[in-house]
């Protein structure tokens, strides 16, 4: 049996400014982008995430960060035509900590 390879994962990188149009009396503390990886491309026009601190094995030992990307690259044909072409990014809650200097 052999081992499965290890997912393309993408890049996180913090946002220094606070959002704009932001409501509620809490804390603004980061942000952050999910960007273009070295295999995979970044989350566009996300509509939906998760994030659980639960270790889920090796790729994910501390957790894990689930963003809808609303347009994934590259462009799907669908005979000459292009179509939506929507997925998931998983990204490694660490990589979001480490990026924003947030802790668990």
């Amino acid at each position: 049996m052999t081992a499965a390879a290890a997912p393309a994962l993408p890049a996180v990188t913090a946002v220094s400014e606070t959002p704009p149009n932001r409501t509620g009396a809490n804390d603004y503390l980061a942000g952050f982008i999910v960007g273009d990886g070295p295999a995979t491309d970044g989350a566009q026009h996300c509509d939906g995430a998760a994030i659980t601190t639960a270790p889920l094995g090796p790729t994910f030992p501390h957790g894990l960060l689930v963003v809808h990307d609303g347009e994934n690259s590259p462009t799907v044909l669908d005979g000459d035509e292009p179509r939506e072409n929507t997925n998931f990014k998983l990204v490694p809650l660490e990589r979001v900590l480490g990026a924003t200097g947030l802790r668990p």
